[in-house]
């Protein structure tokens, strides 16, 4: 039986890829604080490991809250991430405050000021005009909706229970 060269080639690929997973895996093992973290990892408490891996982080309100979704930690998960995928009924009015509150630094020729983020709740043919008159507008004035839009991400994700 003949072995072609792109078949010898590919088995011979498989080994040494085989060889060097053998010996990355034999080098961390040989590791112990590897190991450790390992296992503290996977014996997290639930709450700390859904929280990390579902929300931006978590924080000491976050872990009482998902502990008050239920009595087991199957309960708990199940629960919070039904409330995610249902962010209507999830009350945000703590976020919602600061967006209202933010402003936006603008500063071109004789204007040095704060403003409040007002693209936000515009309706589309408003930010339709806004964009039709970009073209006389000063750079910090036409890219303000693109900006408000950065400001209002970054405060929701850091604010927002949704």
């Amino acid at each position: 039986m003949s072995i072609s060269r792109r078949r010898f080639l590919g088995g011979s690929a498989a080994l040494t890829t085989a060889a060097a997973v053998a010996t990355a895996t034999k080098a961390v093992i040989d590791k112990p604080q590897i190991v450790e973290a390992c296992q503290s990892a996977l014996s997290a408490p639930l709450e700390v490991i859904a929280l990390s891996r579902l929300a931006f982080g978590l924080s000491p309100d976050d872990v009482a809250a998902f502990q008050a979704l239920g009595s087991t930690p199957d309960e708990r998960l199940t629960a919070y991430v039904e409330q995610q995928l249902n962010p209507g009924i999830i009350g945000d009015s703590a976020c919602d405050a600061r967006l209202a509150a933010a402003r936006l630094k603008i500063k071109y020729d004789a204007v040095n000021e704060a403003r409040p983020l007002t693209t936000l709740t515009q309706q589309t043919a408003e930010l339709w005009e806004h964009a039709k008159h970009a073209s006389q507008m000063n750079w910090a004035e036409r890219i303000r909706p693109y900006n408000e839009v950065r400001a209002a991400t970054w405060l929701r994700a850091v604010y927002s229970k949704r």
